[in-house]
């Protein structure tokens, strides 16, 4: 049984919501303690059930080897990989954010024997929070998250339907071939 189609569209849901709660500007929304931890969220679920759809991927992967379409089947694994590691750096960053969000504000014990064990994690985490998570930089990065699964799921598209599917699909296969 395939079972890649029902796992990929997890993280094409968990991810693309997550992006574009990266370009929400309503301070309203943005400035609400849970709004980051919502995104932190959605993306580390998102890139977790990623894995799922790789390996999913993995198991119907002989149908399509040796065939036609074995370079578009390796194409579709390449940019896989890609998103998904892009997608991990990402989720680091969340996660070291999320570390010195919640030990800044854990009470004093908490801090006293945390802080010796991983002072340099947190000062790292205080850094790339301030550079990046919390910055406009974390928008372009979505932005690119976004460019890289239209690919993979172009690619898969005009793997499992053919190229000429929709235009979005057609565009990404003129792309590379």
């Amino acid at each position: 049984m395939n079972l890649h189609p029902i796992f990929v569209h997890f993280p094409i849901a968990f991810l693309t919501i997550y992006t574009l709660m990266e370009f929400v500007g309503f301070k309203r929304l943005t400035e609400h303690a849970s709004w980051f931890y919502i995104k932190a969220f959605l993306l580390i679920l998102g890139t977790g059930s990623s894995f799922a759809a790789r390996q999913t991927g993995e198991m119907i992967e002989a149908q399509f080897r040796g065939g036609p379409q074995t370079k578009l089947l390796e194409m579709h694994a390449l940019w896989a990989n890609i998103t998904i590691a892009f997608f991990c750096g990402l989720s680091l960053l969340y996660l070291a954010a999320w570390a010195r969000r919640d030990l800044v504000q854990a009470p004093m014990i908490g801090r006293i024997i945390a802080l010796p064990v991983i002072s340099q994690f947190m000062a790292l985490a205080g850094r790339v929070y301030d550079l990046f998570v919390n910055s406009a930089l974390m928008m372009i990065a979505a932005l690119i998250g976004l460019v890289l699964m239209t690919i993979v799921g172009g690619l898969g598209g005009a793997l499992a339907y053919g190229p000429n599917i929709d235009p979005v699909v057609k565009f990404v296969y003129d792309l590379f071939f």
